[in-house]
């Protein structure tokens, strides 16, 4: 569905009071709306994984540093789902957990590491602890972002099956700005919600099995 298809569906399905020029629907809020959806919707059907292990005997295109506990994130990464570091699986963790572990400046103790935290600097980093002393492979495997719209002819950057729940997820946003915040807005969210719900029950998810040093990644906490 092309982006000029679903402004022009969000503006009917809303009834906008003027389609011909919008007063609530307007092309760029319909395609802001759009743009989140579509990272929402990955993060919620995990519709394409994606993964610094190359489909090789290769190692992952990231490795540690001795000494150093902080690391980039894929650009393509939305979240991260498993992580492993050399043989060890890497659980993440909040800062207050490790804080309770250790107390103050928890990010010097050197070791094995065994967890991990998201922290947003100049870019969207991860942290690593304990804080690795050898040079070892780190595999992420997370669910990638999807290409912003941008045009009138670009698509959802999702599987086509979620294209309605691209405008449905639209247009309760939609309603949600007429401060229509009743049944109206929450017949859309409804939706919304079954078209997530029907994906996830009957799609094939794209996490598939991946070998890595002698194990597959898990897909749960």
């Amino acid at each position: 569905m092309l982006l000029s298809e679903i402004q022009d569906m969000v503006r009917f399905l809303t009834k906008e009071p003027t389609p011909s020029s919008p007063t609530f629907a307007t092309n760029a809020r319909i395609l802001t709306f759009a743009n989140f959806a579509q990272n929402e919707i990955a993060s919620r059907t995990k519709c394409y994984m994606s993964s610094n292990v190359p489909n090789s005997t290769g190692q992952p295109t990231l490795n540690t540093v001795a000494g150093q506990y902080m690391y980039a994130m894929p650009t393509d990464c939305l979240e991260i789902v498993e992580m492993k570091i050399s043989v060890w699986r890497v659980q993440r963790k909040t800062m207050d957990f490790i804080n309770a572990q250790t107390g103050y400046q928890q990010w010097t103790y050197p070791g094995i590491p065994l967890y991990y935290w998201m922290q947003k600097q100049a870019t969207t980093d991860f942290g690593i602890w304990y804080t690795p002393q050898a040079i070892y492979p780190i595999a992420l495997w997370y669910i990638r972002k999807p290409t912003a719209m941008v045009n009138q002819s670009d698509s959802p950057d999702l599987d086509r099956r979620l294209d309605m729940a691209v405008v449905y997820y639209t247009c309760e946003k939609i309603m949600e700005s007429r401060r229509e915040m009743n049944y109206k807005s929450g017949y859309w969210l409804k939706s919304y919600e079954g078209e997530i719900k029907k994906y996830n029950d009957t799609a094939d998810q794209a996490m598939a099995p991946v070998d890595f040093m002698g194990e597959t990644p898990c897909t749960s906490d």
